[in-house]
């Protein structure tokens, strides 16, 4: 078990995962021949799972190529989009270069969420997107995680 502080007072993160003595190694390939390396261990690539991601990432942040991993690409991409998914979650480092001292960024644009050509200030939210049983469902998450190994007996949903 791993406690640390997230640098806000009163706020600790809590990591609770059993830590091998040695390490395992790499899951990567060490010949060509042995090309599914995820699928032949029976291991799926899951958002959570760190150690794993890390090891398909370079020193500076970005994806190993398919290539030296020696993924298939169905698996590449599910790698891939759980890679971003972490980082988003914030639970793999970022590794942007920090700014000097005194630099002020510009201030970015906001974003028109709503994909119109107009200002989103003119266009009015829409609250409810109809009754319960014929509602328009949104998408969530992404669509090529949907074949993953679920530990639940539900099936995923991919529209909220």
């Amino acid at each position: 078990m791993w406690q640390g502080d997230m640098g806000l007072p009163g706020i600790q993160l809590l990591i609770d995962k059993p830590i091998p003595a040695q390490p395992l190694g790499m899951l990567l390939p060490a010949s060509p021949e042995n090309a599914v390396v995820l699928s032949a261990g029976g291991v799926s690539s899951q958002v959570k799972d760190v150690l794993l991601l890390s090891q398909f990432l370079r020193p500076h942040g970005g994806m190993l190529p398919r290539r030296v991993t020696g993924l298939c690409t169905e698996e590449h991409r599910k790698v891939e989009e759980c890679v971003k998914m972490a980082h988003r979650a914030g639970l793999l480092p970022t590794h942007r270069p920090r700014l000097p001292e005194g630099f002020v960024p510009k201030s970015k644009p906001k974003l028109n969420r709503y994909l119109t050509r107009w200002s989103t200030r003119s266009v009015k939210p829409i609250y409810k997107k109809g009754h319960r049983w014929d509602k328009v469902r949104m998408a969530v998450g992404s669509p090529l995680l949907k074949d993953n190994i679920s530990y639940t007996g539900q099936p995923w949903k991919l529209y909220h």
